[in-house]
């Protein structure tokens, strides 16, 4: 990979457990369906193009940005990082627009490209970006991401009320 950064070289399409790099389901070219939040909880529902939809959680949000969700959200790229070294140039663009959950969390956003790099590279955070060629994109910065098998076709009122 020549001229990729260190950040670049640690990205994955989908990853990450506790333990260390786990493969999950590839997301291009899915749809975004549904995006839920709870306190510091998000879940983005994504339906993959063979009907089976799978449910991205993360826990401890401390950070978020959602934008352009439409009729039809393809996604082009889900990339999550942890455990990755970042230098606030590899971050800046990707961070733009990101907000903390707690408003005091970074005065007045002095610094916070620093921060979030050292709690990624440190393992501390997980970044999440999900790249869309239409519609929804989303950066979010949280503790812990989990992916959760959530049925075919549309959901019932009971499956909707269990979440």
């Amino acid at each position: 990979m020549v001229g990729k950064s260190n950040f670049d070289r640690a990205l994955i399409d989908i990853a990450l457990a506790k333990s260390g790099e786990v493969d999950l389901p590839y997301f291009h070219d899915s749809f975004v369906i549904g995006v839920r939040l709870e306190g510091r909880k998000v879940g983005v529902t994504v339906e993959q193009e063979n009907g089976r939809r799978v449910e991205l959680l993360l826990h401890g949000v401390r950070a978020l940005h959602i934008d352009n969700f439409r009729l039809g959200n393809i996604v082009l790229t889900c990339r999550i990082f942890r455990n990755a070294q970042a230098s606030v140039a590899d971050l800046a663009p990707i961070l733009k627009g990101l907000k903390p959950i707690d408003p005091g969390l970074w005065e007045n956003n002095v610094g916070y490209p620093d921060i979030i790099a050292s709690e990624i590279e440190q393992g501390r955070a997980v970044l999440c970006i999900i790249d869309a060629t239409v519609g929804c994109e989303m950066t979010a910065l949280c503790e812990r991401i989990e992916l959760k098998a959530a049925g075919l076709g549309r959901e019932t009122p009971v499956q909707q009320a269990a979440w």
